[in-house]
């Protein structure tokens, strides 16, 4: 649709002409995403403004439940992320995988976005269907920065397990993120925690071929 095409690439000109010509600017293409995913998604917060100012529907969703807020925490846009909570945005909306902004922002390493959340009053004990916390989808992505924030500034469980994968140790040992293992350990991770298998850190990383995480679990 010409109004996407337009606000994606950040032509605000353009989005006002047709805007102002009768385009609907919360008309949804196959994929449920409205035009305000677009500029949200690339980070041009002056048509994601002049979208809102029209109407748009600032809750709307995709296929995967994703709503403007995410897209642009997804991208690491942080300017667009504020003025969607300015606008009002859920911060707990959660999509069909169960997934709040703050997870988003946390399983990204975006510790920018997740320090504005945390400020605007984000749970940070929300957890995925899975039963992934913000702290085990930081530690799964390596995201030492973001960890160390929640660990150091959050009252957080650092024992919740995720279904398949385990604790935020477990998962971290198995993909080989040292630097994180290293602060989950400086934090009282319990080093004997198993996933779903029955798996420990270091069998995890064992089975990655990771010898320096190997080392730091071994006594």
């Amino acid at each position: 649709m010409a109004l996407d095409e337009a606000a994606g690439a950040g032509h605000e000109t353009v989005v006002r002409l047709l805007l102002e010509n009768g385009a609907d600017v919360n008309a949804r293409n196959q994929r449920g995403q409205t035009a305000l995913v677009w500029p949200a998604r690339h980070g041009h917060d002056a048509v994601v403004r002049l979208l809102l100012e029209h109407g748009a529907n600032i809750e709307a969703k995709d296929v995967n439940g994703w709503t403007a807020l995410v897209k642009a925490i997804q991208r690491g846009h942080e300017a667009v992320v504020r003025l969607l909570l300015e606008h009002g945005a859920n911060i707990e909306a959660k999509d069909d995988f169960g997934g709040t902004a703050l997870v988003w922002a946390a399983g990204t390493g975006q510790k920018a976005i997740v320090r504005l959340l945390l400020e605007k009053g984000s749970d940070v004990e929300t957890k995925s269907q899975s039963g992934g916390t913000v702290l085990f989808w930081a530690a799964r992505g390596g995201h030492e920065a973001v960890v160390r924030l929640l660990l150091e500034e959050q009252r957080i469980d650092i024992e919740a397990r995720e279904q398949l994968e385990g604790t935020a140790l477990v998962s971290a040992a198995r993909q080989g993120h040292e630097a994180v293992v290293r602060l989950l350990l400086e934090h009282g991770a319990n080093i004997e925690a198993k996933d779903k298998y029955g798996q420990t850190a270091v069998v995890s990383a064992a089975q990655g071929g990771h010898e320096d995480v190997v080392r730091l679990l071994t006594p």
